[in-house]
């Protein structure tokens, strides 16, 4: 649409132009004065006329087409502004599976799951960011195997402090497993 308002622009203001140089022969002019060239050059007020509007419509059209594109560029530039390298789903995926390493395969710690589940409410705050970067299907990627890991977190958390920690320790490998697919998705993408 904007490419098509450039062009009926240039072109309204060309034939605003060439009509203007256009020559109409008056009909009370007879052929003596006319074989003198001594009639006076008399543009096409009508097609020059016709041709600003013309363009000066488009550029109406243009600046209306900005003003609507304004918040989609506000939009975007926010976007650029909160996903930066520190909040890459890489880092925080990477700093999630650090963390669960640091954890023996034998024993829970509460405080190191709960460390854990504020990355990965970080990791979700950012999600329409990732969309917007990453496209739908890399977001998909990466996300969904998170979305199963946190879930699995959040039960080892629940059976934890139920006073469960085999039911605990079998969750939270099992959400290890996931956090690990999804950082190497993540990282495919990227």
């Amino acid at each position: 649409m904007r490419a098509l308002c450039w062009i009926i622009f240039v072109c309204a203001f060309i034939l605003g132009a060439l009509a203007s140089l256009r020559v109409e022969v008056p009909q009370f002019v007879d052929k003596a004065q006319l074989a003198s060239l001594e009639v006076a050059h008399v543009p096409a007020w009508d097609f020059y006329i016709l041709a600003m509007f013309l363009g000066i419509g488009s550029l109406v059209i243009l600046k209306m087409q900005d003003r609507v594109n304004e918040p989609v560029r506000q939009q975007a530039e926010e976007t650029e502004e909160i996903f930066d390298e520190d909040h890459s789903p890489v880092r925080l995926l990477t700093k999630i599976n650090e963390t669960l390493a640091g954890l023996d395969k034998d024993e829970t710690h509460l405080s190191t799951i709960e460390a854990v589940q504020r990355i990965c409410l970080e990791l979700s705050y950012q999600r329409q960011a990732y969309m917007r970067a990453y496209g739908l299907a890399g977001f998909a990627a990466f996300f969904e195997p998170f979305s199963h890991g946190e879930r699995y977190l959040n039960r080892s958390w629940s059976t934890l402090v139920d006073r469960c920690p085999e039911e605990s320790l079998k969750s939270l490998n099992r959400a290890r497993n996931y956090f690990q697919k999804a950082l190497d998705a993540a990282r495919g993408e990227a």
